[in-house]
């Protein structure tokens, strides 16, 4: 931090340092370009929250997003308007940059104010000092002048990402008019327009390579603010951004692959259970075959009509559930996106207590207190894989236990729903503790090996939390929870539920 002071301590740019470390971001050092701006003593600053001292002199849109950026100890850019002493309103640039201790801990910040009609001018001052600050930086940068957004600056990693070197002078659209058919342009207009910032993450773009003429998809971080003049009319843009396409399909990739795992261990789970669901197929033929049996009629006999209405309407029930227990197999064998939509939980979770309690111990007594009205707002076959998995290892755990007993409850909250899954097993012993939520073997000779981590993978996908909330002599219980659609961090973005 002493390091930065001394060179911020000559710099033309308005700079304060902030420590971290103390409540409330305290600056530490502000040098005398930012007090020439602010119109301020240092001793007024010197030890002072950030926030209290911006917060004081900072439009509420500007400092709500200074203020997001400093909670979460990251680097970034915001514009707000600030009040320069004597002299009105004024608009800034604030850049600020993380700094971090050798582990990685943010320990403070470098805050830097930045005039941006000033930062108009660069392509005509290009030894400026402002040039020299943003030539270098890792992230892509942009100036942009008029209503036809004429580039008046581009540093070194925006003419990389976008692979051109002949942009000065020229409008976004002539320069590269690809990027209109994504939208881009309205964008540009819309702030330029309105002086509303615009912010997006993972935000897909098309580049057009000017070597081959081919189009190469890219997905990027990106802000574009108003600059304005001393007047505060808007009079061009400013764009800061970075390239996370790496990140995108980094991102892409491991879903895809937890998809996978989550399709290869669905179908594993069907093999260990085939014998199970070949238990409950019998039942349902068998009682149709007797069905029939029982209304042969006899050489000379008239056959009994309300006999036969109760047989058939046997035989309608028994298929029906034989269609049930097969339909319910190809529903989890499915190799399909997680959806959103309304089930009614307890419903549920008696479907998964009749198919595990076909491969447990018979003398497991199952209790199912899930109120009769909760409803799960998600993928019901995941959610009762999720539900199949818990119970089978409460089950497997209860091998020697005298009383076993599985109990199923649930607890509804403003947040989400949370669902109980209790044994009266012996616990979790630790060696398996440090490890139950990874991916590794399984102890068990007949076990798939991945079922909690598989479980942990799909409560996950919908933003919630599956965790070991109590385990001793007494038994095991584990929950899980998934917020409701508006809270979670899918919010309204899962897709819909498939039809048909």
């Amino acid at each position: 931090m002493e390091a930065l002071a001394q060179t911020a301590r000559h710099s033309l740019l308005p700079t304060i340092l902030t420590d971290s470390l103390i409540a409330g971001n305290q600056v530490v050092f502000a040098n005398d370009a930012f007090l020439a701006m602010a119109g301020l003593d240092r001793e007024a600053i010197l030890g002072r929250p950030i926030i209290q001292l911006i917060g004081e002199q900072a439009d509420a849109y500007g400092f709500s997003l200074f203020e997001a950026a400093l909670t979460c100890g990251r680097s970034g850019l915001c514009q707000m308007q600030l009040p320069r002493e004597g002299r009105g309103v004024f608009p800034v640039v604030v850049y600020l940059s993380a700094v971090r201790d050798p582990g990685g801990r943010t320990i403070g910040h470098n805050i830097t104010f930045v005039d941006p009609t000033a930062l108009l001018c660069m392509s005509h001052e290009r030894d400026s000092i402002y040039s020299k600050v943003y030539d270098n930086a890792p992230g892509f940068i942009a100036i942009a002048k008029g209503e036809d957004h004429r580039f008046e600056y581009a540093n070194a990693s925006y003419k990389d990402f976008v692979k051109r070197d002949d942009l000065i002078g020229k409008t976004v659209a002539e320069a590269m008019p690809e990027i209109a058919d994504d939208g881009f342009l309205k964008i540009l207009d819309q702030v330029y327009r309105t002086g509303i910032p615009f912010r997006a993450s993972d935000c897909p773009i098309s580049i057009r390579d000017p070597a081959t003429g081919h189009l190469r998809q890219c997905w990027i971080d990106v802000l574009y603010q108003p600059v304005r003049d001393e007047s505060g009319a808007i009079t061009g843009l400013f764009c800061e951004g970075h390239d996370v396409t790496d990140r995108h399909e980094m991102n892409e990739a491991i879903a895809a692959l937890e998809m996978k795992m989550i399709h290869s261990s669905r179908v594993n789970a069907m093999g260990t259970m085939a014998a199970a669901l070949a238990h409950e197929l019998n039942q349902p033929l068998t009682a149709i075959t007797n069905y029939l049996a029982g209304i042969r009629p006899v050489d000379g006999q008239t056959p009994d009509v309300e006999r036969l209405i109760g047989a058939m309407e046997g035989i309608k029930e028994s298929a029906e559930r034989a269609a049930g227990i097969i339909n319910h197999l190809r529903q989890l064998t499915k190799h399909r996106k997680p959806s959103r939509q309304p089930f009614n939980l307890r419903e549920a979770v008696d479907e998964c207590v009749r198919l595990v309690k076909t491969s447990c111990r018979p003398e497991i007594i199952f209790d199912n207190r899930v109120a009769k009205s909760a409803t799960m707002n998600a993928d019901r076959v995941k959610i009762q894989q999720v539900l199949i998995n818990l119970m089978q290892n409460a089950c497997d755990a209860m091998m020697e236990t005298a009383c076993p007993q599985v109990l199923i409850d649930s607890i509804v909250d403003d947040h989400g729903l949370t669902v109980c899954v209790a044994d009266t097993g012996p616990g979790v012993s630790p060696e398996a503790f440090a490890t139950m939520f990874a991916w590794t073997e399984t102890s068990k000779d007949d076990g798939m090996g991945i079922g909690l981590s598989i479980c942990r993978t799909i409560v996950e996908l919908y933003g919630g939390s599956i965790w070991l909330e109590m385990s001793g002599p007494e038994g095991t219980e584990f929950r899980f929870f998934i917020p409701w659609p508006e809270l979670s961090p899918l919010g309204e973005n899962a897709d819909p539920a498939p039809s048909g």
